[in-house]
């Protein structure tokens, strides 16, 4: 038998229930979000198992149990902060409301903001994809930007029909462990966010920006492995796969 694979922890979406419709403070953008079941359920896009298993690590997906962080901390070998559907209400990085385009979900909220502190303060390696790289750097006592239309112009950042099409290129900090690890200065990347990291969390420096200066990727320099990437990499072969197998040897 041969030595066990990293196992590497994924959080998950959150459905409340297949027919009611999500909570945007907007009503004018609330759409009906159908769902395989009318009770509530959890949802991962299937892209983040499958380059988890690619990179060699063996992905274990984690309910919303608040009661089992501390097992799924001392069983896992490292976690993958996942996107989907929820923005981090302000007040976990201690501002005021300024938009009405956030879609809250407390329950998945409560659950990502203590599993990743569970694992921070463990130093367990950690990779946060768009959602997942605000949530570590929030938690991290890190803000964000709300809504990047709000303050920056040039790009559309919310192409969430076209994750796997590169839509713009994001421009590498040269010499940081992003860039060791993607092994170039300047990539071609997919986006689907309208959210951003505003200013840094302790420890952590922003690694990438986009060509109109929306921050892209952070490192934190206080822990064994924690980077976060805003584009969505699980769609992708090459240097994206790179970001996952660099997760599974961190936690190997």
């Amino acid at each position: 038998m041969g030595a066990r694979k990293p196992l590497i922890g994924i959080n998950l979406d959150y459905v409340p229930d297949g027919g009611r419709p999500p909570s945007f403070l907007n009503p004018a953008i609330s759409q009906p979000c159908p769902g395989y079941s009318t009770y509530a359920h959890h949802a991962l896009n299937l892209a983040y198992v499958e380059s988890i298993e690619k990179a060699g690590g063996t992905p274990l997906l984690l309910p919303h149990a608040l009661s089992s962080i501390h097992e799924y901390v001392a069983l896992c070998d490292g976690f993958l902060f996942t996107g989907g559907r929820i923005d981090l209400h302000p007040r976990h990085y201690g501002e005021d409301l300024t938009s009405d385009t956030l879609y809250f979900d407390d329950t998945r909220a409560t659950f990502d903001l203590a599993l990743a502190r569970a694992v921070l303060d463990a130093d367990k390696p950690a990779l946060g994809i768009c959602a997942g790289q605000q949530l570590l750097n929030v938690v991290m006592g890190g803000s964000l930007y709300q809504h990047i239309p709000d303050h920056f112009s040039g790009l559309e950042h919310l192409e969430a029909a076209r994750k796997h099409e590169f839509v713009h290129k994001v421009r590498l900090v040269e010499g940081s462990r992003l860039n060791r690890i993607v092994g170039a200065t300047e990539i071609q990347v997919n986006s689907s966010h309208h959210m951003a990291v505003k200013t840094p969390g302790r420890g952590v420096i922003v690694n990438a920006h986009a060509t109109d200066g929306v921050p892209e990727g952070i490192e934190c320099t206080e822990r064994k492995f924690v980077v976060g990437v805003q584009w969505h990499p699980e769609f992708f072969e090459g240097e994206h796969l790179a970001l996952f197998r660099a997760l599974v040897a961190a936690a190997s």
